[in-house]
Formats: C-alpha cells, structure tokens, sequence
C-alpha cells in the first residue's frame, strides 16, 4: 500500500493525486527560457535590446499509479489524465505552485505485479509559470510578489 508523504504527492486544482492511487516518484522544472533581440547597427561599440520575450517553464512528473488489477489501473490513469487536462493548477513538493497547461501524458510502465496489486510508473509534461500561493486583493492596488 502505497502511503502519500509531502515529498510524494501533489495538487492539481486543489485535488490531491493520491485519491486517485498516485504519488510522484519524481519531478523537475526547468529554467526559464528568454529570448532576447538586438540591433547592433553601424556603431559596432553598443547595441538597441528590441525586444524580450519570456517564455514558460517545462515541468516533467513521473507518478506512481498502484491498483489491484491492469484494469483498474488503466482506469485510473485515465481519471489521473482527466484531472491533469487542460488548464490547471499544480501544488508541488518544493512549495510552489504552477499554472500549467497538459502537454504530454506517457505510457503506463507496468513496475510491480504482486497478489494483491499493480504499480505502474507513467509521465506527464506541461510548460508552466511558477508562483507562490494566489491571493486575492482589494482596492486599487496590486502588489504581485509571486512570480518567479
């Protein structure tokens, strides 16, 4: 029986995985990536920045999927790909969380097969933006501390 810890499981839209037998086995977030453009001109000794642009952070998770037969656990990954479709909001283990879009579900890699369950290890893939807790604010003012 798999048994969730903080560093094992996670939220997407407030729902934590492990109602659906699932924990992380691991996960990354890369870098944010930025895309400068520059106009050197004839003056060799300086340059014009053009533009900037920011794009999103890859987030990379691979969970653990357990159930008592392959047939249940076909199932609930399709139920743990429901969850993850489209627009959602990721609470992760290292405190941040990231609006993130599904971009990449992974085949089920069948781990363990015993008496009385399967384990399975399957990866999901989304560009994300990193922040902290959402808050909500009122009057005019809008301090955004969060985004990193």
């Amino acid at each position: 029986m798999m048994t969730p810890t903080q560093a094992t499981t996670m939220t997407v839209n407030g729902t934590d995985i492990f109602t659906y037998n699932a924990l992380i086995e691991k996960f990354s977030v890369s870098g944010t990536e930025i895309k400068n453009e520059t106009y050197q001109g004839v003056n060799r000794t300086n340059y014009n920045l053009l533009s900037s642009l920011f794009y999103m952070k890859t987030i990379t998770i691979s969970i653990f999927l357990s159930a008592d037969t392959r047939r249940n656990l076909t199932l609930a990954k399709s139920r743990l790909d429901n969850l993850m479709w489209g627009k959602v909001e990721l609470g992760l283990p290292d405190g941040f969380y990231y609006t993130a879009t599904l971009q990449s579900t992974g085949e089920l890699a069948i781990v363990g097969i015993d008496d009385n369950s399967v384990i399975a290890l399957c990866e999901y893939t989304f560009p994300g933006m990193q922040h902290d807790a959402l808050v909500t604010s009122t009057g005019n003012t809008i301090d955004c501390h969060s985004t990193i």
